[in-house]
């Protein structure tokens, strides 16, 4: 990039304006005219100059072309000869095994081939960003083709404004759950292998070079993994919800109460012992509670008398519903700064 943007310049003068010394400029440059990716004039010292751009980038991809053409030739040659034997050899091993993968390009290659194998479910945590590489990658081709087989597929992820459009135009036949706060990263199938990430570059448009991924396979690791993730997915919230949450400040979720404490029998059983007669009354059904041939209920006749000797306090729950109704509200007209301003809405 420096040098198809300047004149034909010196090694020095290459590391200055990039903040390397002048060797490590010089043995960079001649590596890169040994590939054909810069020129030298023939002065003393040497001069190097860039070629375009796009030049650039057609080297490189027929470079990649040349070595790929290269292995595919070796691995016809296996096939038609004695080596044939060693491609066909399976080395079936039981123990629980990992491997250490290094580069987002590898850890993404080896996911690509976990989901073309995969036979009945995927299990995603996508973190914050992971959506992003996700579809930047030959991996969710092999995703949407294990969904054409009938896999069933799961992300959890925790959405925002900048990954949400990623998530709008998934297949609908992926089910996906929001969780706030949510970092993890990494992708079970089946109960066979797990890919889990270690370490993840902060910033989600790098290129992954420093990114560390285990792929596991041990059945112990996998049963236990996703019984968390079981209810983990439970305690999501629903994609709809969030979007909503997200797009129009609607909190449309089911407001999760906690009612009463202690035996709610207990309870029961003193509520109805303080109103039934100790001889039994005869010739009643049982189905029917009556004190002097009158059910129960009937003198009450107070639905908040009832609940508050179930230990049920009608406050909290009306807390509840006002405490979800500010939240919506601060949500839906947070740009709003005067008084006078939000009474219009």
């Amino acid at each position: 990039m420096d040098l198809a943007t300047h004149p034909p310049s010196k090694a020095s003068e290459v590391g200055k304006r990039i903040g390397i010394s002048r060797m490590d400029a010089y043995n960079t440059l001649r590596k890169m005219q040994d590939i054909g990716l810069t020129k030298a004039t023939l002065d003393k010292p040497m001069r190097f100059l860039g070629i375009k751009i796009e030049e650039v980038f057609d080297l490189l991809i027929q470079k990649s072309e040349m070595d790929l053409r290269r292995i595919q030739e070796h691995l016809h040659e296996m096939k038609e000869g004695s080596h044939l034997a060693l491609l066909s050899h399976q080395n079936a091993v039981t123990e629980p095994n990992f491997t250490v993968l290094k580069d987002r390009h590898a850890i993404m290659a080896n996911l690509q081939s976990m989901l073309s194998e995969a036979e009945d479910s995927v299990w995603m945590l996508l973190g914050n960003w992971g959506i992003f590489h996700l579809r930047r990658s030959g991996a969710f081709d092999a995703l949407m083709e294990a969904v054409n087989r009938g896999v069933r597929v799961r992300v959890s992820s925790s959405l925002n404004e900048k990954t949400i459009k990623f998530f709008d135009d998934l297949d609908d036949r992926i089910e996906v759950r929001h969780h706030e706060n949510f970092s993890m990263q990494g992708v079970y199938v089946d109960e066979d292998v797990g890919l889990q990430f270690i370490n993840i570059e902060a910033n989600p448009t790098g290129r992954g070079k420093q990114e560390t991924a285990l792929l596991i396979e041990s059945g112990a690791f996998m049963t236990a993994q996703l019984e968390l993730m079981e209810i983990q997915w439970g305690a999501g919230t629903s994609y709809s919800a969030a979007k909503a949450r997200l797009t129009e400040g609607k909190i449309i979720e089911p407001l999760k109460l906690t009612l009463g404490e202690g035996s709610y029998y207990e309870k029961l059983r003193t509520f109805f012992m303080e109103n039934i007669e100790v001889e039994p009354i005869i010739n009643t059904s049982n189905a029917v509670l009556l004190k002097d041939g009158k059910p129960i209920l009937a003198e009450l006749n107070h639905q908040e008398d009832t609940f508050a000797r179930l230990g049920i306090d009608l406050d909290e729950v009306l807390n509840g519903v006002g405490q979800r109704i500010g939240q919506e509200l601060a949500s839906k007209w947070k740009e709003v700064e005067s008084h006078d301003e939000f009474w219009t809405h």
